[in-house]
């Protein structure tokens, strides 16, 4: 049977950007659903990822992720996705990247 496995997580971190922005503290608020039967599943997740910078600049950016995941039976777990990065704030654009996921649940 399937089922619906929903988790949300928030965070911290800190990265250098670059001359012009300085260092830039990230605060993402994250949504991740998985959707399957076991071993097999979707995997999707949205997130916030609200940035403020050293030099005074912020901007919000919204990392997706549209994925598989495989889940074994001894809470390993693989994972790939696509994972493009869209920024609405400022500009709208659409960065293309992808991921491989190699876990484990604790």
């Amino acid at each position: 049977m399937d089922k619906l496995g929903l988790e949300y997580r928030a965070g911290l971190s800190f990265v250098p950007i670059d001359r012009n922005n300085g260092n830039g503290i990230i605060f993402p608020l994250l949504i991740h659903a998985t959707y399957g039967n076991g071993k097999h599943m979707a995997d999707l997740g949205i997130v916030q990822a609200i940035t403020i910078t050293t030099k005074g600049s912020a901007f919000v950016r919204m990392p997706t992720s549209f994925g598989y995941r495989f889940q074994t039976e001894v809470r390993m777990f693989y994972r790939v996705a696509y994972t493009p990065l869209v920024s609405y704030i400022y500009n709208f654009h659409w960065e293309h990247w992808g991921g491989i996921t190699i876990g484990y649940n604790f």
